[in-house]
């Protein structure tokens, strides 16, 4: 519910805002808080292991300013936050959104082998394998390729060991 109100949010603030899609203040924000300061307090909080308030400011940045050229990086970073704290469930579903909105994003390719990654942490071979069947699909450049092929082979030969796949 969090995440529909502040998308809302953002919306009302575009229209109020002349309909400029990334104008410079949102709503629930002060104004003149701009994108890149959102980035920079994300970046600055990230680095310094202060996940909650990465995560905020990148959520921020990603839904009050969706066309702007950083959402897509606040976007993933939200699933690495979740990510370096173990929260698997939250790193996924976070990651997926990098793909489903920003599926041109050369960090879109990152974000599925991240979710492959959180899957497999999860022991759910079954929906990472899906996540790297889908890079290795429509990335097939991507510098990741070796990786998540090594990875699906790994987890194709550990789907019978319920110590690490339950699914």
């Amino acid at each position: 519910n969090d995440e529909r109100f502040t998308a809302l949010e953002a919306r009302l603030a575009v229209l109020e805002g002349g309909g400029r899609p990334g104008s410079t203040t949102t709503a629930g924000l002060p104004p003149g808080v701009s994108a890149d300061d959102l980035w920079t307090q994300g970046t600055d909080a990230f680095k310094a292991g202060k996940w909650d308030e990465a995560r905020e400011a990148y959520k921020k940045l990603a839904v009050g300013f969706p066309a702007h050229d950083r959402a897509d990086d606040a976007q993933y970073f939200r699933g690495e936050a979740y990510f370096q704290q173990q929260d698997w469930d939250s790193a996924i579903r976070e990651f997926q959104k990098v793909y489903d909105k920003f599926a041109a994003s050369t960090l879109a390719d990152d974000a599925l082998f991240r979710a492959a990654e959180a899957a497999s942490n999860l022991k759910n071979c079954t929906e990472a394998r899906a996540y790297l069947g889908l890079l290795k699909q429509k990335y097939a450049t991507s510098n990741l390729i070796k990786k998540a092929d090594t990875m699906d082979k790994d987890l194709k030969a550990a789907a019978k060991n319920k110590a690490k796949c339950t699914s």
